[in-house]
């Protein structure tokens, strides 16, 4: 039964994508919202007035990849939570519903952490909903769940309406789009003498079939050790138009190895890893090129692996998976697609290209031909002349 509406209302949100859905579904739901985690960051204005009620034995902007899979690793063995609930915090914060979820003690506290602290410090004042998302539909669903706790059940159910029109219409661009290319494939190979090579870009070779062929996509959600993308990432690649077959819709994200990416042998490679913007993802991605294997790689080789914003769009199950679907057919489809879709689905100028790194600019000496004295060629200074 969906709860009414209360004045009294004081939301906390143990999950940068729930407070997210929280300020998405409007109404005024935003102004409830009074606890948040170190990590949420959208939407800036709402987030910027709220108590910060987790903290985190993980700085993720001063490690590798490297290093804070080794330091998850190390704490699921010893059963130890990488998250901390701040009780005096959390005590100001004085909710009256906290949301929260049981799938991964990596991306928040613990399910238990919450129940026992919320319990000793809050006693029994608060209801505590778990929603945990495994796939698209599952975050839609998670956004009418939360309009009906908070007593905002029809502005929860128009968001989520806004979110399915959005991707419906991803897929009936792209739906248009490849219909045209399978048209053009088909009057191309009704005029090849027989055993002639198809001339259409994205078509079969020999002409046999008018069906364009998707692009084969690689999504890395980690890079050292490898991650494929898991969860609601094959919805995404795939309502965008591309291939995907690392892993179902709602199966976990699974580590790879190196033989594993070779194999698959991608058209295309999308690094978003968990947590990280665009520019951690360049410059990680940047380091792989140490390695041969990474090199070998066809997508590599073709210039075509890029750099997304796993933060904001791709591993927080909520609203702007809309934006990471859209982002992915317009890179997928180009610029033409990505106008049909929109501006506001798909945003122009959202990823980088990841390249092989620049060498380092090594510095180089002169004489100075007056003082025959070296010069720093690099920063354009000189040591100075004595008197």
């Amino acid at each position: 039964m969906p709860a009414q509406r209360d004045d009294g209302l004081r939301v906390v949100s143990l999950l940068p994508s729930l407070t997210e859905i929280v300020c998405a579904i409007g109404g005024g739901l935003e102004a409830h919202l009074v606890g948040v985690t170190h990590e949420c960051d959208h939407p800036p204005a709402v987030v910027a007035r709220c108590e910060r009620v987790t903290n985190s034995e993980i700085n993720p902007h001063k490690m590798s990849q490297e290093e804070i899979d080794r330091r998850v690793r190390g704490s699921m063995r010893m059963g130890h939570s990488l998250y901390g609930l701040d009780e005096g915090r959390l005590k100001a914060a004085d909710p009256t519903v906290v949301f929260t979820q049981a799938l991964c003690d990596v991306c928040a506290p613990s399910f238990p952490m919450v129940l026992s602290t919320c319990a000793r410090v809050l006693g029994d004042n608060p209801r505590i909903v778990s929603i945990e998302p495994g796939s698209v539909a599952e975050v839609i669903d998670s956004v009418r769940l939360v309009g009906r706790e908070t007593g905002f059940a029809e502005e929860g159910i128009a968001e989520a309406r806004r979110l399915e029109a959005g991707f419906d219409k991803i897929r009936s661009v792209v739906a248009k789009l490849e219909s045209t290319l399978a048209t053009a494939a088909a009057a191309a190979a009704a005029l090849r003498p027989p055993g002639a090579a198809a001339g259409v870009v994205g078509v079969a070779p020999g002409g046999a079939s008018s069906v364009p062929k998707k692009q084969k996509v690689a999504f890395l959600e980690w890079l050292e050790p490898l991650f494929n993308g898991g969860h609601w990432v094959p919805d995404l690649v795939r309502a965008a138009g591309g291939e995907y077959t690392m892993a179902e819709p709602g199966n976990k994200s699974m580590g790879m190895s190196a033989k594993e990416l070779m194999d698959y042998d991608a058209d295309i490679i999308l690094v978003a890893p968990c947590g990280m913007d665009r520019n951690r993802a360049k410059s990680d991605g940047e380091q792989m090129w140490r390695h041969d294997w990474w090199r070998e790689l066809r997508a590599v080789k073709d210039g075509k692996v890029y750099a997304l914003d796993g933060n904001a769009y791709y591993a927080r199950p909520g609203p702007r998976l809309l934006q990471g679907c859209g982002i992915i057919a317009r890179l997928l489809h180009g610029d033409a697609a990505g106008d049909a879709i929109g501006e506001d689905i798909a945003p122009r100028d959202s990823w980088f290209i990841i390249t092989a790194p620049a060498p380092a600019q090594k510095k180089q000496k002169h004489v100075c031909p007056e003082r025959g004295a070296d010069a720093d060629a690099a920063s354009g200074t000189a040591p100075l002349a004595s008197t």
